[in-house]
Parts: structure tokens; sequence; C-alpha cells
């Protein structure tokens, strides 16, 4: 069984939502790892890296020379593991000839696939589909609607000096202005957060306000608006400074 999870756009929670409802519905590997697998698909990957890469999350050395003897090591690497869901995020970077492969180890191994991402993952799946319509299951994901980021969304997320209640007059103001400009992808809703919780901390400020999210807003690239601008204001520049500085010192400890 191959399920198919799609949406119109990216980032409205459609992985997140989905592997959390996994683990909790499928029950645990007798091995004790988690029972479902989470791969997130490159674009153009080939049909060996396809193969190689299930065998590598699963911490599987790749051995065989040739493509048929590495998809028989996936599909003992599966069983081996117990694995009763395999999910792939970016489903839509799937080709045909990599779907045939997924096909062909979902069938020898009986572990069910999720397939997660945008609506071109219908133009791979259709022509099966249309063979064998009981093998597939197709839903569309939709974004939650605005009162549930208001009332569980905004107040769920943890970051510095943020706090959000959703019957306070003041926060409701300012989360329908987040909404307003990033809805429905809740990966922009976070990320205006985020941003507004660096310039309140950078300012020296007790709690991100409205006029933090303002600043945020302002320089966080939503798809379609390009309005980024080439001068940052004193405390967004700080914040991006200080952002860059962390990511250059994360870059020589790794070294």
């Amino acid at each position: 069984m191959i399920g198919i999870v799609y949406s119109a756009r990216a980032g409205i929670g459609k992985t997140t939502a989905i592997l959390a409802a996994a683990e909790t519905a499928l029950p645990p590997s007798h091995t004790g790892n988690p029972s479902t697998l989470l791969l997130e698909l490159e674009p153009e990957i080939t049909q060996v890296a396809f193969v190689e890469l299930i065998l590598r999350v699963l911490g599987e050395r790749p051995r065989g020379k040739t493509k048929s003897q590495l998809q028989q090591r996936a599909i003992e690497a599966l069983q081996g593991n117990d694995i009763r869901l395999i999910m792939f995020d970016e489903a839509d970077h799937f080709g045909r000839k990599t779907f045939d492969i997924l096909r062909y180890i979902c069938g020898q191994s009986k572990c069910p696939a999720l397939l997660v991402g945008l609506k071109p993952i219908l133009k791979i799946v259709q022509p099966y589909e249309e063979l064998d319509s009981r093998s597939f299951l197709t839903y569309e994901f939709k974004p939650v609607d605005k009162d549930e980021v208001l009332r569980v969304f905004l107040p769920g997320l943890i970051f510095p000096l943020w706090s959000f209640d959703p019957e306070d007059e003041r926060h409701r103001a300012m989360g329908s202005k987040i909404i307003d400009k990033a809805y429905p992808s809740l990966r922009l809703i976070r990320g205006v957060v985020q941003n507004a919780s660096s310039i309140a901390k950078l300012s020296g400020a007790q709690h991100v306000t409205e006029e933090h999210v303002d600043e945020a807003i302002k320089h966080i690239r939503f798809s379609g608006l390009h309005t980024e601008p080439t001068v940052l204001p004193k405390v967004a520049q700080g914040a991006h400074e200080a952002l860059s500085e962390e990511r250059n010192e994360a870059k020589q400890n790794g070294k």
C-alpha cells in the first residue's frame, strides 16, 4: 500500500503533522527503535542513490555492486528493523524509475509507504493508480484555519521573550498581523516569530511586541513578495550580524 499526501504549497505543516500521527498510531518496533522511517528526497536522485539512502537512514552499510543486490539488501533491512511505515518528504522529487523501485521494495518487504509532497507528485502516481487503484490512497492536506493558528499554533511556539495569549486583544491583533502576511505557511509564521524574538532580545525588550513583529515582517522574504530592503534598520541589522556570527562560529567549531 502506498499513500500520497499532497498540498498546493509548501510549509503548511504536512510532514510534522503526519509524522506525529504515525508515531502515535503505529505500535513500537520490537527493536526498540522508531517503527516509522522518514527520508527526504533530493531533486533528480538516481536509482542507486535512492536505495542507498534507505540503507543509510536505517544505519546499514550499502553492500552490493548491482542495483538488484542493493534492493534486496534494503528489503532485508526494512524487515530486520521491523519498520512499519516508510515516509518520504519532498516526494514530488520522485521520478518514474525511482518510484518503480519504491513499489518493488514495498511490495517485497510488505512495508507500506507514505509520500508527502506538493501536487506534482500526482503526475508520477496517476498512471499506476489507474491500473491498480486499490494499492493507492490519495489525500489533499489543507492548511489549518486561521482561528486554530491563533488559538493553538502561536501560543505553542517557544522562543525567548515570546508569549501569546489568544484571549488578549493586543496579542490577537499582533497574531492577526502575522497571519495576514504569512498564512497559510506555518513555516513562515514561525519564521516571523523567531525573527521578532531575536530583534526583541537584541533591543533589550522584556517581551516581543507588535513593533518587533513589524520589523521582523520587513525582513522575511515571503513567496511572491520581494520586499527585503538593501539596508537593515539598526536593530534588525544587529540581529542579522549576530546570527551571521553564530553561523561562522558554528562552521569554525565544526572544522
